[in-house]
């Protein structure tokens, strides 16, 4: 994971737990914006 990744990944979660959000559901996060091969995620 680049730091670009990490550092958007950190401002979604910070911004989601300032707004009081309880649940987040995520999809294959990052495999549009940063090209990654889905079948690589890993669960």
């Amino acid at each position: 994971m680049t730091q670009n990744q990490q550092k958007s990944i950190s401002e979604f979660l910070s911004l989601a737990a300032y707004q009081g959000v309880e649940y987040i559901i995520l999809g294959a996060w990052g495999c549009a914006v940063f090209r990654n091969d889905i079948s690589k995620r890993k669960i």
